[in-house]
C-alpha cells in the first residue's frame, strides 16, 4: 500500500513540474521579433520626432527588431503611394505624411518589413491557407497575399477583435472575425518558431503602390470595428505631431467627512 502511494506521489509531482516546463505553444518573441522591437530612426540615424516610435511601440504584435528608417517623403519608384518599402531594402520605410491614415499606413509598412525580415516560406504558407489562397499567390495577381498579410498586421496591431473591416481596410481586405485572430496568432508564433526568414518567392522590386487608407475606426479601449455595439464608426486619423492623448484620470469616489464630536455627546457620525 506504501509503495502504491509513493508511485502515485511521483506521477503527481511530475505531471505538475510538466505542466510548468512545457513552454506556451503560442511563444511571444524570438530571434527576430518581440513586442517594442523595433527602433524607428531617420536617415541620420536620429530618433523619429512626433508619434511614430509610441505607434510601433503601442503594437499588439511583435515587430522586427532592430533599426528601420522612416523616410518622411514620397516613395520614388511610386510618389502617389501612401507608403512603399523595396524588398532588397526592407529596412527603410517610405511613407508620405498626410495621406489618410497615418498610424495604420505605417502599421501597414511595418507588416511588410514583418513579412520580408521575420516570416519563412513556412509562415507563408499558414498565411495563405487561413486565407484559401495558393502559396503561388504571395507577390501575384491583382491583389497579392503579401498585401493583405501587411494589411492584416497593421488591424492585428491594433485591435483583438474586428467584425467586419469592410469600410475601414485597404486591397478589400475582407477578413472574418475567425481569419483575424488566426491570423494574429500565426504572425505572433512566426516571431518565436526559430525558423530562418526567408525571401518570398517572385517578391517584386517593391511592394505595391499602398493607396491612402479610409478614416479609422476609434482608438478607444473597447473598440471592435464593425461592431454595432463597439464602434462609434470612423474618426478622425491621428496627427503624428500632436501630443499624445493625456490618460484618463480614475475618479475618485467621495468619502464621507468625519464630524468631530461636541464635548459630553460622544462619537458623531456623519
Amino acid at each position: 500500500m506504501r509503495r502504491i502511494l509513493a508511485f502515485c506521489t511521483v506521477v503527481v509531482v511530475a505531471a505538475v513540474v510538466v505542466l510548468f516546463v512545457v513552454p506556451s505553444r503560442v511563444p511571444a518573441a524570438g530571434p527576430g521579433a518581440a513586442l517594442e522591437a523595433v527602433k524607428l530612426v531617420s536617415s541620420r540615424g536620429a530618433a523619429v520626432p512626433g508619434r511614430w516610435q509610441g505607434w510601433a511601440d503601442g503594437s499588439r504584435m511583435p515587430t522586427p527588431k532592430g533599426r528601420i528608417r522612416l523616410k518622411l517623403a514620397r516613395c520614388p519608384a511610386m510618389p502617389r503611394a501612401a507608403g512603399c518599402v523595396y524588398t532588397r531594402r526592407p529596412r527603410t520605410i517610405w511613407l508620405r505624411v498626410g495621406a489618410g491614415d497615418p498610424r495604420g499606413t505605417l502599421l501597414h509598412e511595418l507588416g511588410h518589413t514583418y513579412d520580408l525580415l521575420v516570416l519563412s516560406n513556412h509562415d507563408r504558407a499558414v498565411v495563405s491557407q487561413i486565407f484559401h489562397r495558393s502559396r503561388r499567390a504571395w507577390w501575384k495577381g491583382k491583389i497579392p497575399t503579401a498585401e493583405w498579410f501587411a494589411e492584416g498586421y497593421s488591424w492585428c496591431a491594433r485591435y483583438a477583435r474586428i467584425k467586419s473591416l469592410r469600410r475601414y481596410a485597404s486591397y478589400r481586405y475582407r477578413p472574418t472575425a475567425t481569419q483575424h485572430r488566426r491570423l494574429c496568432r500565426a504572425i505572433v508564433r512566426a516571431a518565436g518558431d526559430h525558423r530562418k526568414p526567408q525571401p518570398a518567392p517572385s517578391a517584386p522590386p517593391t511592394t505595391r503602390s499602398d493607396p491612402a487608407p479610409p478614416p479609422p475606426p476609434s482608438q478607444q479601449a473597447g473598440t471592435v470595428p464593425g461592431d454595432p455595439d463597439h464602434d462609434p464608426g470612423p474618426t478622425e486619423p491621428e496627427d503624428p505631431n500632436a501630443p499624445p492623448p493625456a490618460p484618463t484620470p480614475t475618479p475618485i469616489p467621495d468619502l464621507p467627512v468625519p464630524i468631530p464630536p461636541l464635548p459630553g455627546t460622544g462619537t458623531a457620525t456623519p
